[in-house]
C-alpha cells in the first residue's frame, strides 16, 4: 500500500500537536520545581519552543535544498519558516495563562 502525499494542512495539524506536547511537557516538568515562578517557566518554555522551532526550520530547509540540489531562496526559506510556525503557536494558550499567572502575582492579586 502507497502512502498517500500529506497535504499542507496535515503538516500544520502534526507541527500543532508536537508543539502542544513541548510545551505542555515542559510546563508540567518546570511547575514540579517549586522554586521556580511562573515569569521563568514562561522564560523558559518560550526560549525552548524558539530553539526548537529553529531547529525544525533548519532541518525543512537542508532538506529542501538537498532535494532541490541547490541553495534556498530567501522567499522559500520564509515559507519553511512559515511552515513550521504552528509549532510555536501551539503554544500561545500556555504563554497566555502562564502571563496572565505572572501579572497576578507581580500586582498582588494572586487568585
Amino acid at each position: 500500500m502507497e502512502a498517500t502525499p500529506r497535504s499542507s494542512d496535515t503538516h500544520a495539524v502534526a507541527r500543532t500537536i508536537y508543539g502542544t506536547i513541548l510545551i505542555t511537557a515542559l510546563v508540567a516538568g518546570l511547575s514540579e520545581d517549586h522554586g521556580i515562578d511562573a515569569w521563568r517557566i514562561l522564560v523558559s518554555v518560550t526560549g525552548t519552543a524558539i530553539v526548537f522551532w529553529l531547529a525544525h526550520v533548519y532541518a525543512e530547509v537542508l532538506s529542501q535544498r538537498l532535494a532541490a540540489g541547490r541553495s534556498l531562496s530567501w522567499a522559500e526559506t520564509g515559507k519553511a519558516m512559515g511552515e513550521e510556525l504552528p509549532m510555536i503557536q501551539a503554544g500561545i494558550p500556555a504563554g497566555i495563562a502562564l502571563g496572565v499567572r505572572t501579572g497576578q502575582v507581580v500586582s498582588g492579586q494572586l487568585v
